[in-house]
């Protein structure tokens, strides 16, 4: 025998649901009060999106959900409200990483799949380079190049044969005469 807390009254083990968590392996109300706590408290409301009617708990509307009728709905509202770009509290402008500029160029742009300089598509690794290097939200000063191209147009750092080379110049290269070595120098 188990007292339930909502009712008060005494109940056999039978008449209560099991639940895992609990220290005799069942919840501390009965069958019939589960029930009428999810019965009754719901309210009718109409969906902000598609304006179905549809039932939710007066706890969720407390707390400032009950809003949408599904996760369709639910995501759509989301993408309503949420402000993006330039609308966005967090927007940095010119002032974004490197990092932060190159998914920019992604999102609106797409991931690179050729290499504009050697026509590369079997490669597999691409990237968006900045052509006057000064990385600005300009969505024409990006090109799209393979790993070793881009290599040779930054110039590379462990590489001291390779130096920066202006967009025009590196353009007009063929890629036999600026061959990248594997190895660093010692």
């Amino acid at each position: 025998m188990k007292k339930c807390f909502k009712c008060q009254q005494e109940k056999s083990i039978e008449e209560y649901y099991r639940h895992p968590r609990m220290k005799d392996g069942h919840l501390n109300k009965c069958i019939q009060c589960a029930k009428n706590d999810n019965k009754f408290g719901k309210e009718k409301r109409n969906c902000w999106i598609c304006g179905n009617l549809f039932y939710t708990n007066i706890t969720e509307i407390k707390r400032g959900g009950g809003l949408v009728c599904s996760r369709n709905c639910y995501y759509e509202r989301l993408r309503k409200i949420v402000k993006k770009g330039e609308e966005s509290h967090s927007w940095k402008g010119d002032k974004v990483s490197r990092g932060a500029l190159h998914n920019w160029v992604e999102l609106h742009l797409g991931k690179p799949k050729k290499c504009e300089k050697c026509g590369d598509t079997v490669k597999g690794k691409y990237d968006w380079a900045n052509i006057s290097r000064q990385y600005k939200r300009n969505l024409k000063d990006w090109v799209r190049l393979c790993r070793k191209c881009h290599i040779i147009f930054d110039g590379s750092k462990t590489q001291k044969n390779l130096k920066r080379l202006s967009y025009k110049k590196f353009m007009s290269l063929t890629l036999e005469s600026h061959q990248v070595n594997k190895t660093p120098p010692i």
